[in-house]
C-alpha cells in the first residue's frame, strides 16, 4: 500500500495514511486531519447507513464500525484501497476490497468506492459507494435477505482464486474442519490431491491438497476453476463449479463437480467451514 509514495499526490498520501490508522483503530488520527465541517457518507446499507458530520457524528459513525465490525474479535481478511484516480487538487476516488468476519457470524465482502474531497491540506468529506450488484454492507446486516454461509463460500472461491489458499486455511476452517475431496469415488487413489483432509492435524492438513493442486494443474490464462450456482439450506451450501485445465502431464481436466460445504460459528462467533465435500469428481480421475 505505501510502495511509490515518493511519488503520489498529497492527497493520495492523506488518503493512505487514513486508510493506516483506520486499520490500526486510531479514529482519533484520522478525525484530527479531517476540516473542521467534515462529513462522512456511507451510501451503502447496514447499521451504520447515512450522513454524518462535523467531528462528532464522524466519530460516532467509526464507533458504529467498530461495534458491528467487532472490534479486536472480528477477522479481517482484507481491507485494501486500490485503483486511485485524482480530479485536480480537490478530489480522489479508489477502490476499496473489504474481506471481514464478525463475532456475529457475520460475512462481509465486496467492493466499493470511496470518493474523497479535500480543503487546506485537509480531508472534508469522503463518500462509500457500493460497486457491487448487491450491496455487501446490507448483504451482512439486513436480517433474512442473504445467507451468510453462501457470501462465506463465495470469499473462499475468490481468495483461491487469488492463490490466497494459506488465508483460506488460516481465516476460513474450524480447527479440525474437513476437507474431503472425492474420497470413496473409484480411482481417486490416482488423484494427487483425492481424499480426506483435517484441518490442523499435521501430514492430514488442508495444506497439502492445495499444495498438490498447484504442483498438479497448469495456471495460465486459459485455466478455469469457478463456481456457477450456490443454493443453501440454513448453514449447508452446495455449489456447481466448473473446471477446465490441463495438468502438468499435459492431461485436460474438464467437467461439473458438487461442492458442499457445511458451515458453523467458532467459540468467538466467527463464521467458518466445518466440512467442505467435493462429489462427481470423475473427470479428475480420467486425467
Amino acid at each position: 500500500m505505501g510502495c511509490n509514495q515518493s511519488r503520489d499526490s498529497p492527497q493520495k498520501k492523506l488518503a493512505l495514511k487514513m486508510y493506516e490508522c483506520f486499520g490500526k483503530g486510531d479514529i482519533k488520527g484520522i478525525v484530527d486531519a479531517g476540516s473542521e465541517d467534515m462529513s462522512f457518507n456511507f451510501v451503502g446499507g447496514g447499521p451504520y447507513k447515512g450522513k454524518f458530520e462535523g467531528k462528532a457524528n464522524v466519530e460516532k459513525f467509526f464507533g458504529l464500525i467498530g461495534k458491528h465490525w467487532g472490534g479486536p474479535k472480528g477477522v479481517t481478511i482484507e481491507f485494501s484501497p486500490s485503483d486511485f484516480k485524482q480530479y485536480g487538487e480537490s478530489k480522489l476516488e479508489n477502490t476499496v476490497t473489504i474481506k471481514h468476519l464478525t463475532p456475529e457470524g457475520k460475512v462481509i465482502f465486496g467492493t466499493e468506492t470511496h470518493t474523497w474531497t479535500f480543503k487546506d491540506g485537509k480531508w472534508s468529506a469522503i463518500t462509500v459507494s457500493p460497486n457491487d450488484p448487491v450491496d455487501m454492507h446490507a448483504a451482512a446486516f439486513v436480517e433474512g435477505k442473504h445467507n451468510q454461509a453462501i457470501i462465506l463460500c463465495q470469499m473462499c472461491w475468490s481468495l483461491f482464486g487469488q492463490g490466497r489458499t494459506d488465508e483460506i486455511i488460516k481465516h476460513c476452517n474450524l480447527e479440525n474442519a474437513v476437507f474431503d475431496l472425492m474420497s470413496g469415488e473409484e480411482g481417486i487413489d490416482k488423484v494427487p490431491y483425492g481424499g480426506k483432509y483435517i484441518n490442523g492435524v499435521e501430514g492430514k492438513g488442508f495444506e497439502i491438497p492445495f499444495k498438490k493442486m498447484q504442483e498438479s494443474w497448469v495456471f495460465d490464462k486459459d485455466f478455469v476453476f469457478k463456481p456457477t450456482e450456490f443454493t443453501a439450506v440454513a448453514n449447508v451450501v452446495t455449489m456447481t463449479a466448473e473446471i477446465d485445465c490441463m495438468t502438468v502431464g499435459g492431461k485436460k481436466i474438464k467437467g461439473t463437480e458438487t461442492h458442499t460445504a457445511v458451515c458453523e460459528r467458532d467459540a468467538n462467533g466467527i463464521l467458518k467451514t466445518k466440512s467442505w465435500t467435493i462429489t462427481n469428481g470423475k473427470h479428475h480421475v480420467q486425467a
